[in-house]
């Protein structure tokens, strides 16, 4: 987990922040790596301890797999971590953003 400053103080009902602890994902594609973020929190339930633990729980099951699609890899995920909303999300952005990279485009 890594703690990244806010440009600006995050306000909410709750409370606030200047800065949010992440894990950063990072995710190869066909030779082209891509980044995503997963965050904690108490809307998705997820903590600092569970989302490395999810990701490392997970990684075997994707190395070396072959997602046809966004979608088969998002199918995938629901059923091996379907209680990691966040850790979902991180993965997903990392994919997409490793496509992205694969055809020289920005996310």
């Amino acid at each position: 987990m890594v703690e990244l400053p806010r440009k600006e103080r995050f306000t909410i009902a709750t409370g606030s922040s200047d800065a949010v602890r992440c894990a950063v994902v990072r995710l190869s594609v066909e030779g082209f790596d891509g980044l995503g973020a997963s965050s904690a929190n108490s809307v998705t339930g997820e903590t600092p301890e569970s989302i490395p633990a999810s990701l490392h729980s997970i990684k075997p099951r994707l190395v070396g797999n072959n997602f046809s699609s966004a979608q088969v890899l998002r199918d995938f995920m629901e059923r091996e971590i379907p209680a990691a909303p966040a850790v979902r999300a991180g993965i997903d952005i990392a994919f997409h953003d490793a496509l992205a990279r694969g055809i020289g485009q920005s996310v």
